[in-house]
């Protein structure tokens, strides 16, 4: 009985977490692949938690980012938003060794993108 109520628990505290979501939905993210001759990237879901908004991407390569000129395995992206010009919400690098799944912070500040369009770009990192 005490599992079921902690369960239970668990389970209203993730669903009134996320109940406190932004208004941008799955359809509101365009998605920019730079490296499209290498790699196909597509939005699985977008996951709101406290302050931060996430995207749930699936990179599937084809079969290397090389193919595309990368000169590392690294993986650039910029999120934004237009404020009316070009507003950076959250940019970063990651390695991409082969096709996955990935959680990629969209915004640490989910209240600025409220009812607004996020743009996502994806391109290859400088070699170091």
């Amino acid at each position: 009985m005490g599992l079921r109520i902690y369960s239970f628990a668990a389970m209203v505290a993730l669903t009134s977490s996320n109940a406190i979501a932004t208004s941008t939905s799955f359809d509101d993210i365009q998605i920019t692949n730079n490296m499209s001759e290498c790699s196909e990237i597509s939005l699985i879901n977008t996951i709101s938690e406290k302050s931060s908004f996430f995207g749930l991407f699936n990179f599937k390569l084809k079969p290397s980012l090389a193919n595309c000129g990368c000169k590392s395995a690294g993986v650039d992206y910029e999120a934004y938003i237009e404020n009316p010009s070009k507003f950076l919400l959250q940019s970063g690098t990651f390695n991409l060794l082969g096709s996955k799944e990935r959680h990629i912070v969209l915004t640490s500040e989910k209240s600025i993108i409220n009812n607004r369009k996020i743009s996502v770009d994806f391109y290859c990192s400088p070699p170091n």
